[in-house]
């Protein structure tokens, strides 16, 4: 197999992708079953990372297992997907959301480093931001700037939710008297 033919395959591409190539991108988008590679990538990352793990430790039943990798992690990477891609719309991105869709997949192989204890699941967190941002300067078509807030406007909406949220919570507490759960257990 020549070195050309290797960086084609899918592992290539992942490698690739995880180098911050910036070709990888208009190969990734022009695949025939694009979709459905990136679809068996984060199932797959899921089961190595995720997977493998919480069965050895947490003794994770198999069905509950399966759950995760066929239902979960598919809808966790469409929406986190939705999120980014209207983001990055709404700042002037260019692509339709089956590339980036797909694009984002092969970014998420990056879950199997939770296969490493403790410190996998950071490194892959951590070098999935420019990952993604490489990936939207290139399949959006925006500057670093607009790729880097793509990533940040969600992320502080976010934040702000979960506050929201705890506020709403406490709220209602004092309102109605509401007490936790836990005092009753001394």
């Amino acid at each position: 197999m020549e070195i050309n033919d290797k960086k084609n395959t899918r592992l290539g591409k992942i490698d690739r992708v995880l180098r911050l190539d910036r070709t990888v991108f208009k190969d990734i988008q022009r695949e025939e079953n694009g979709l459905k590679n990136a679809l068996s990538i984060v199932m797959y990352s899921t089961i190595i990372g995720i997977g493998i793990l919480w069965v050895m430790i947490f003794r994770l039943e198999i069905f509950l297992l399966i759950f995760i990798v066929l239902i979960g992690s598919p809808i966790i990477w469409f929406v986190e997907s939705g999120v980014l891609h209207l983001t990055a719309r709404l700042l002037g991105g260019k692509s339709n959301f089956r590339d980036y869709l797909i694009v984002l997949g092969y970014i998420r192989s990056l879950g199997a480093l939770n296969i490493i204890p403790g410190i996998g699941g950071l490194i892959g967190s951590l070098w999935r931001i420019p990952c993604i941002v490489v990936a939207t300067e290139e399949v959006h078509k925006l500057s670093t700037g607009r790729s880097i807030l793509t990533i940040v406007i969600p992320l502080i909406a976010a934040i702000l939710l979960a506050i929201l949220i705890v506020v709403f919570i406490v709220v209602l507490s004092a309102l109605f008297g509401w007490q936790n759960p836990l005092n009753s257990l001394n």
